[in-house]
């Protein structure tokens, strides 16, 4: 899941721009500007190959919309990459967005705990050197009744997959993770299931649990270092996280068909 997963499209002001693309050509720019925006650098690479492929054309149909579709972005040769300006800025507003209803959150929260710091109430008197001494009671032995026997109707608890340990570890780590390269952050990290479920799904994919962990602490540390604010959840590493996939898929397939090899050749004839 991407880290902003609504695109925020003005129907007004995109037809105002593009009535003179051909239906080809309005496919092919809707599909770039959602890959971008999925991409935690809102852009695109430059690469004509890889551009056909996301917009799921072959190389000589890229070729011939290609001039209509890309007047609307700028490249970036330094960083062989794609632009589109007011993209960058919809995805500027959105994370100010993002990060003002955070810290909304986190001044509510502090609020609250201000009001209640424990729950207990203030103004009980502490006891008198005179009082007379309290009497040790005689210690009852509380028997525990025997549990009850399971409810038909009541829903079974979370099953936790992938061995559960796994996927609940993955989340702690990224939340180990951010907190120590991110120590005085105020703003908070999406919620623990969100990120369990994201783990959860990529470990699935076939991506290895020591992998995985790697990829967090990469994107993490690359985050810090850019300067950038800290990511809610796996959803920042998306693109890594795709190539792990990927590298998992074919390792896997490749030990498939090994097995696969093995068992006909010691199969009895």
């Amino acid at each position: 899941m991407a880290e902003y997963p609504a695109l925020p499209l003005w129907t007004d002001a995109y037809l105002a721009d593009t009535r003179h693309l051909s239906t080809l050509e309005h496919g092919a720019y809707l599909l770039l500007l959602q890959e971008a925006w999925r991409r935690p650098t809102c852009s695109l690479p430059d690469n004509d190959g890889l551009l056909a492929r996301l917009a799921g054309l072959s190389v000589d149909d890229w070729s011939a919309v290609r001039p209509a579709v890309m007047a609307f972005w700028d490249r970036d040769g330094r960083r062989k990459e794609w632009t589109q300006k007011r993209l960058l800025k919809e995805r500027s507003y959105v994370a100010l967005k993002s990060r003002s209803q955070s810290d909304n959150s986190l001044k509510r929260w502090k609020a609250k705990k201000k009001i209640h710091p424990t729950g207990i109430p203030t103004g009980i008197p502490n006891a008198s050197q005179t009082d007379p001494p309290t009497p040790t009671p005689t210690p009852t032995v509380i028997k525990e009744p025997p549990p009850l026997p399971p409810d038909p109707e009541k829903p079974e608890p979370l099953r936790l997959v992938n061995g559960g340990s796994e996927t609940g570890g993955i989340t702690e780590h990224f939340i180990s993770e951010r907190s120590r390269l991110y120590p005085n952050d105020p703003r908070m990290p999406a919620p623990l299931l969100t990120i369990y479920a994201e783990a959860e799904g990529w470990l699935d994919q076939g991506i290895k649990p020591d992998k995985l962990r790697e990829c967090i602490t990469a994107g993490i540390g690359s985050y810090a270092k850019a300067g950038k604010s800290p990511p809610r959840s796996l959803a920042a590493f998306g693109n890594s996280l795709q190539d792990a996939a990927a590298t998992a898929e074919i390792a896997n397939s490749r030990d498939k068909s090994y097995l696969d090899k093995l068992a006909k050749r010691s199969a009895p004839e």
